[in-house]
Protein backbone atom coordinates (compact mmCIF):
# COMPACT_ATOMS: atom_id res chain seq x y z
CA UNK A 1 0.00 0.00 0.00
CA UNK A 2 0.71 3.69 -0.31
CA UNK A 3 1.98 4.12 3.61
CA UNK A 4 4.20 0.75 2.80
CA UNK A 5 1.44 -1.31 5.10
CA UNK A 6 0.17 -4.63 4.08
CA UNK A 7 -3.17 -4.81 3.14
CA UNK A 8 -5.13 -6.63 6.05
CA UNK A 9 -5.32 -10.03 4.19
CA UNK A 10 -3.26 -11.62 1.44
CA UNK A 11 -0.57 -9.66 0.93
CA UNK A 12 1.30 -12.44 -1.23
CA UNK A 13 0.37 -12.88 -4.59
CA UNK A 14 2.20 -15.78 -6.89
CA UNK A 15 3.22 -15.35 -10.19
CA UNK A 16 5.64 -16.44 -13.30
CA UNK A 17 8.08 -14.46 -14.43
CA UNK A 18 9.11 -15.13 -17.80
CA UNK A 19 12.58 -15.14 -19.13
CA UNK A 20 12.05 -12.21 -20.61
CA UNK A 21 11.47 -10.36 -17.46
CA UNK A 22 7.52 -10.22 -17.96
CA UNK A 23 4.98 -11.53 -15.42
CA UNK A 24 2.37 -14.21 -16.15
CA UNK A 25 -0.56 -15.67 -13.62
CA UNK A 26 -0.47 -19.28 -12.59
CA UNK A 27 -3.66 -21.31 -13.90
CA UNK A 28 -5.89 -22.40 -11.43
CA UNK A 29 -4.72 -26.08 -12.09
CA UNK A 30 -1.24 -24.39 -10.81
CA UNK A 31 -2.42 -22.92 -7.75
CA UNK A 32 -4.32 -25.43 -6.50
CA UNK A 33 -1.91 -28.72 -6.98
CA UNK A 34 1.56 -27.23 -7.00
CA UNK A 35 2.74 -23.82 -7.04
CA UNK A 36 -0.09 -21.64 -5.05
CA UNK A 37 -0.70 -20.19 -1.52
CA UNK A 38 -2.43 -22.86 0.81
CA UNK A 39 -3.02 -20.20 3.54
CA UNK A 40 -2.27 -16.43 4.74
CA UNK A 41 -3.08 -15.34 8.02
CA UNK A 42 -2.34 -12.07 9.37
CA UNK A 43 -0.05 -12.49 13.09
CA UNK A 44 0.00 -8.61 13.54
CA UNK A 45 -0.34 -5.71 11.81
CA UNK A 46 2.89 -6.05 8.87
CA UNK A 47 3.17 -9.44 9.71
CA UNK A 48 1.52 -12.87 8.14
CA UNK A 49 2.00 -16.29 8.30
CA UNK A 50 1.53 -18.52 5.47
CA UNK A 51 1.58 -22.37 3.89
CA UNK A 52 2.57 -23.22 0.19
CA UNK A 53 0.15 -26.25 -1.67
CA UNK A 54 3.63 -28.04 -2.22
CA UNK A 55 4.83 -27.12 1.04
CA UNK A 56 2.08 -27.07 3.70
CA UNK A 57 4.00 -28.61 6.53
CA UNK A 58 6.59 -25.48 6.92
CA UNK A 59 5.14 -22.29 7.56
CA UNK A 60 6.68 -18.54 6.21
CA UNK A 61 6.79 -15.14 8.00
CA UNK A 62 5.97 -12.60 6.06
CA UNK A 63 7.65 -9.38 7.85
CA UNK A 64 9.45 -6.34 7.48
CA UNK A 65 13.42 -6.23 8.02
CA UNK A 66 15.81 -3.37 7.45
CA UNK A 67 12.92 -1.64 5.57
CA UNK A 68 11.82 -3.66 3.38
CA UNK A 69 9.70 -7.01 3.42
CA UNK A 70 10.71 -10.86 3.62
CA UNK A 71 10.18 -13.93 3.68
CA UNK A 72 11.75 -15.80 6.94
CA UNK A 73 11.52 -19.72 6.94
CA UNK A 74 13.01 -22.41 8.42
CA UNK A 75 16.40 -23.81 6.51
CA UNK A 76 18.31 -26.86 7.63
CA UNK A 77 16.62 -26.28 10.94
CA UNK A 78 18.06 -22.40 11.09
CA UNK A 79 15.52 -19.33 10.95
CA UNK A 80 16.27 -17.90 7.78
CA UNK A 81 15.91 -15.11 5.36
CA UNK A 82 14.59 -16.70 2.24
CA UNK A 83 16.44 -15.46 -0.99
CA UNK A 84 15.36 -17.55 -3.48
CA UNK A 85 13.74 -21.07 -4.28
CA UNK A 86 13.85 -23.65 -6.83
CA UNK A 87 11.03 -26.30 -7.65
CA UNK A 88 11.40 -29.03 -9.61
CA UNK A 89 8.03 -30.84 -10.91
CA UNK A 90 6.56 -33.21 -12.78
CA UNK A 91 3.61 -33.64 -14.68
CA UNK A 92 1.49 -37.01 -12.96
CA UNK A 93 -0.36 -39.31 -14.85
CA UNK A 94 -3.79 -37.42 -14.35
CA UNK A 95 -1.55 -34.27 -15.98
CA UNK A 96 -1.75 -32.25 -13.10
CA UNK A 97 2.05 -30.84 -12.08
CA UNK A 98 3.72 -32.50 -8.84
CA UNK A 99 6.25 -30.76 -6.82
CA UNK A 100 9.15 -33.64 -6.43
CA UNK A 101 11.79 -31.13 -4.71
CA UNK A 102 12.07 -27.58 -3.21
CA UNK A 103 15.38 -26.20 -2.87
CA UNK A 104 15.48 -23.31 -0.04
CA UNK A 105 18.29 -20.80 -0.34
CA UNK A 106 18.55 -18.23 2.34
CA UNK A 107 20.94 -16.72 5.08
CA UNK A 108 20.24 -17.15 8.85
CA UNK A 109 18.82 -14.56 10.00
CA UNK A 110 21.16 -13.93 13.52
CA UNK A 111 24.27 -14.24 11.41
CA UNK A 112 23.36 -13.78 7.92
CA UNK A 113 25.48 -16.72 6.59
CA UNK A 114 24.34 -18.66 3.93
CA UNK A 115 22.34 -21.71 4.14
CA UNK A 116 20.44 -24.26 2.30
CA UNK A 117 18.32 -27.23 1.87
CA UNK A 118 16.60 -29.47 -0.60
CA UNK A 119 13.53 -31.13 0.44
CA UNK A 120 12.02 -34.47 -1.74
CA UNK A 121 8.30 -34.53 -1.86
CA UNK A 122 6.33 -37.43 -0.76
CA UNK A 123 3.89 -36.96 -2.90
Amino acid sequence: MENSNLPDSSPVIVYWVLENGQQEELTLIQQKYAYGIYSQERLEKNKFRMFLVAFKDREIIIEKIGGSYRAVISVNGKTSILEKAYVKSKESWTGFPQVSQIDLFGRIKETGLPVEERIISNQ
